[in-house]
């Protein structure tokens, strides 16, 4: 009974119901604008927990936890060994080093400069880069060793610097790249290239892509289901509209996650796709009950009433249990699990409130052709038996 009234105050107020749902969609949209993708790999693990307070215990002992390398090629023999661009290392390093997160740097101008001071008795005044190719070639003989191959190549074209840094966040890391190529581009002249690697660049590179590919399949799998819904129904218009219910809660939860600050990483990237499978159990229930009530003759008022009596009790028990078990999540330890369980479980009750309020107002103002009548997908059969 409660069912039938809700279906009849859908239908005495289905502008305002549209019109509320489209503008929950809107406001939602706007937290897209703060949305991020940061997959963060200490933030895994809930705070206060054991592997936080000892990675906290090693920055505070150890220099940068993490690192990546800034390889400047001059793109000639010898071109490292010229004082001018040694000079533009060592202040791009300067640079790096004043930015946040940034622990140390380390490079072959370095080790150049502690070789120039000690030569000339210690005195600090001198650490300095040598004023001369040829002072820098003899001390690059000096050098030569493991550590100076790490930091320069045999022909002194390319060399490398070391920068530690503490950031564990991919959205953090992302923003001093960015940073860092812009000072490269200011910094050295343009016939000197440089590029930016390092494991963690490249683990940070391939997770955030992993989170956006997995977002972007949300598509695939909607044209796809909406693909199959016009097959079932055999009619595309029915496809379309049967999806409208349960997109809603998706592009609404993602809004939420942009306003909360939960970010997009390859937990919460999945709950998109997997939410509207989910979800769309309901809405086929729902349309192939509605349109064997129109196919018995009933009006779309009475059918709409007589489907949420029927299909409206097992959508509202199946997507409470969906709720629940998802809801189970929130008692990991893991904190990507978390968020998964969480929110999923919050796109299952959207999409029982979709379903139980938008579907019928959508249905019954769509004039949806009964069951059995003629399917706007059979224009091909319609031109096939007119052949024949």
């Amino acid at each position: 009974r409660g069912l039938v009234r809700l279906g009849e105050l859908d239908l005495r107020h289905r502008a305002w119901i549209a019109a509320g749902a489209g503008l929950v969609t809107a406001g939602a949209l706007a937290g897209w604008a703060s949305l991020r993708v940061d997959v963060e790999s200490l933030s895994i693990f809930p705070a206060g927990s054991e592997v936080r307070r000892r990675a906290d215990v090693l920055q505070r002992s150890l220099t940068g936890n993490n690192t990546f390398h800034v390889v400047i090629e001059s793109g000639r023999e010898g071109g490292l060994k010229d004082p001018a661009l040694l000079e533009r290392i060592a202040e791009f390093q300067a640079f790096l080093e004043a930015r946040d997160g940034v622990d140390k740097t380390l490079s072959v101008a370095d080790s150049l400069r502690r070789m120039h001071r000690a030569v000339h008795g210690g005195d600090p005044a001198l650490e300095t880069i040598p004023r001369t190719r040829e002072e820098v070639a003899q001390y690059l003989l000096l050098l030569e060793g493991e550590d100076l191959a790490q930091r320069l190549d045999f022909g002194a074209a390319s060399a490398s610097i070391l920068v530690r840094h503490h950031l564990f966040s991919s959205w953090e890391l992302a923003a001093l790249l960015e940073a860092v190529r812009a000072e490269a581009a200011r910094v050295f002249p343009a016939d000197v290239t440089v590029r930016l690697t390092g494991e963690g660049i490249l683990i940070n590179n391939a997770a955030d892509a992993m989170a956006v590919t997995e977002l972007t399949s949300f598509s695939s799998a909607f044209l796809m289901i909406a693909a199959i819904h016009a097959v079932f129904f055999r009619s595309l218009w029915i496809g379309l509209l049967s999806m409208v219910p349960n997109l809603v809660p998706v592009l609404v939860n993602f809004g939420v996650m942009g306003l909360l600050g939960i970010p997009l990483n390859m937990a919460t990237a999945m709950i998109a796709t997997i939410a509207i499978g989910i979800a769309v159990d309901d809405t086929v229930h729902y349309v192939v009950a509605y349109r064997r009530h129109l196919g018995a003759g009933q009006d779309p008022r009475a059918a709409t009433l007589a489907t949420l009596a029927a299909k409206g009790p097992p959508i509202v028990h199946s997507s409470l249990a969906l709720a629940g078990g998802f809801a189970v999540l929130a008692g990991s330890s893991f904190v990507p699990i978390v968020h998964f369980g969480v929110l999923s479980a919050v796109v299952m009750l959207l999409a029982l409130g979709t379903e139980l309020l938008l579907t019928p107002v959508v249905m019954s103002g769509a004039r949806l052709p009964a069951e059995g009548s003629m399917p706007v997908l059979g224009w091909w059969r319609r031109r096939v038996r007119a052949a024949r």
